[in-house]
């Protein structure tokens, strides 16, 4: 029986363990979004240099971080459980990259608010460690005997 190369299987771990972060988030994003905007306003008790992110009572924008966050987790879960359709892990890679730049520009264009910094500084190293991983994986699938000799 062939084994499945040890980079596959770290791939399976972190993406499980995505999925698992994103269906907490989306919990946490829609029933407890104080937590959130208190979390993102961290940075700013020990730094004057970064403004804070108001708190909003508008919730128009709720179900869409939630909904995004449930698509992330499935996107994760289906990359997992599927290695080999990589479209899942691009798909959310292109999301997680469209979301840093974005916070990126916002922090640099408007005013220099934490949450800008924070979405920036959270959401780019997961694109870039998801996009690694799926590399990764890719190039031991295709040279396996290679991997589990080292």
């Amino acid at each position: 029986m062939n084994e499945e190369p040890r980079t596959v299987k770290q791939y399976r771990l972190l993406m499980n363990a995505l999925g698992a972060l994103y269906a907490g988030g989306a919990l946490v994003f829609f029933f407890l979004p104080g937590v959130v905007f208190f979390c993102v306003n961290i940075p700013t008790y020990l730094t004057a240099s970064l403004g804070k992110m108001p708190q909003s009572s508008e919730h128009f924008w709720l179900p869409l971080a939630a909904s995004l966050m449930a698509l992330l987790a499935y996107l994760s879960f289906l990359s997992a459980r599927k290695p080999e359709q990589t479209e899942f892990a691009w798909g959310h890679v292109l999301s997680k990259l469209v979301s840093s730049l974005t916070y990126l520009y916002l922090f640099l264009r408007t005013e220099h608010l934490s949450g800008y910094l924070i979405g920036f500084v959270v959401d780019l190293p997961i694109a870039l460690l998801v996009m690694w991983m799926t590399v990764r994986m890719l190039e031991a699938k295709t040279r396996p005997a290679e991997e589990s000799q080292s």
